[in-house]
């Protein structure tokens, strides 16, 4: 959603494709289209990969990002984003960052979204980001550690200190 909103914005799809090539990963692609839902329409972005996917340590997505020649704005972005996930992660499983082993973040897919985000960022020039109250969604969704609630644990600990409600209306 975040890459679909960054190219309504005005982020240019071309430039985009051709900087996450820079991170020189392949078995990715993008299907970017124009969509509308009710009255609203924007863009509607989606990660598709290839196959199974390891756990990735936040080691190896250091290495994973270093690896590509991405500008030093994305690629500092980029580290910092997948740094507070890993401690996100090391707080709810009472364990430390080198022994965390990031399922779902560390997929191929969120890979290219959190790069194609703080790509889209730098294009549009955007220095700081600032939101309203996050609602926080309700119920359950199936991971690599079993059924957790929403929001996740480690959402939880990425939200702490920013202004969030519940909402029980379904959207």
């Amino acid at each position: 959603m975040n890459l679909g909103a960054l190219l309504h914005l005005g982020a240019d799809e071309q430039k985009l494709r051709e900087q996450l090539g820079r991170l020189g990963v392949g078995g990715w692609s993008l299907q970017i289209e124009r969509s509308t839902r009710g009255i609203l329409s924007g863009m509607r972005v989606r990660v598709e990969t290839e196959g199974p996917e390891p756990a990735r340590s936040l080691d190896g997505i250091q290495r994973l990002l270093g690896g590509g020649s991405l500008s030093e704005g994305v690629l500092g972005r980029a580290q910092r984003i997948f740094t507070l996930l890993a401690e996100a992660e090391a707080r709810v499983h009472g364990t430390s960052v080198d022994r965390i082993h990031m399922h779902e973040v560390g997929a191929l897919d969120a890979l290219i979204d959190v790069v194609g985000a703080c790509i889209c960022l730098e294009l549009l020039q955007v220095e700081e980001v600032h939101a309203s109250a996050l609602p926080l969604g309700s119920g359950e969704v199936q991971c690599a550690h079993g059924i957790v609630p929403i929001p996740a644990p480690a959402t939880l600990e990425l939200l702490a200190g920013v202004p969030v409600y519940q909402d029980d209306r379904s959207v």
